[in-house]
């Protein structure tokens, strides 16, 4: 990773926040790869700027490394001198544990911005692919299919994604340029859930196949979006 690449995705980033026409931003960080990087980009634009940052780690109590997730948040935030809040949740049954888990972690995150805040999350060019397959596979509409936005609301919330045009590939070079210390989960590699099937399993088969796979993938989600926009009209 060059220095010229950096700066160029350093610039995109900070534009991704201006698009919100906001300046407090609240990061969502879990302590693994993507969110260590998120944190850190915010630390390099915060004194070119006037966002303020703060950050949020929500504690699923799920995985058998969250304690270790836990104090990488707290460890980083502290070095960079952010405010960190720690919230934990719950599951209330064993089923649907992983639409629980989003849920439950959204309404934490809603629960504790202040008020004209944005929600910042990780969300990469990957996770892009990953959400078109498993709304996909679970019959959504061209909304669904249209997935995730770079900025975009929910329940009066503004969330902002500013990696979401960032491959994973990039944000592990930019890791490894940085030399970031992050947390794998162990939790992600229990192919029972969806997601971690799709992204463990069935993305990697594809990208062997067709390895232009994203590109093709972020036209046909914009074509699902312009259909959305249609029947909406």
């Amino acid at each position: 990773m060059d220095n010229l690449n950096l700066s160029i995705l350093k610039e995109n980033f900070k534009k991704t926040l201006q698009n919100t026409n906001k300046t407090n931003f609240l990061l969502a960080i879990s302590g693994g790869i993507d969110s260590m990087l998120l944190l850190k980009m915010a630390k390099l634009i915060q004194n070119d700027t006037s966002y303020i940052f703060r950050a949020i780690h929500v504690d699923h109590n799920f995985s058998s490394n969250a304690e270790e997730m836990k104090r990488q948040c707290s460890d980083i935030c502290d070095e960079y001198n952010i405010d960190l809040t720690i919230k934990k949740i719950r599951l209330s049954t064993n089923k649907n544990t992983e639409e629980q888990l989003r849920n439950k972690r959204y309404e934490s995150f809603f629960n504790n911005m202040l008020k004209d805040e944005v929600l910042v999350l990780a969300h990469h060019e990957d996770d892009q692919f990953e959400t078109f397959l498993y709304r996909l596979f679970r019959g959504a509409s061209p909304k669904g299919l249209s997935s995730i936005k770079e900025i975009s609301e929910r329940k009066n919330k503004i969330l902002c994604r500013p990696f979401l045009q960032v491959s994973k590939k990039t944000i592990i070079e930019l890791s490894r340029y940085f030399d970031l210390k992050f947390v794998n989960d162990h939790s992600n590699n229990d192919l029972s859930y969806d997601r971690n099937y799709i992204r463990n399993k069935i993305v990697p088969s594809i990208n062997k196949r067709w390895e232009n796979i994203n590109k093709v993938m972020n036209h046909n989600i914009e074509l699902q979006n312009n259909y959305s926009l249609i029947v909406n009209d």
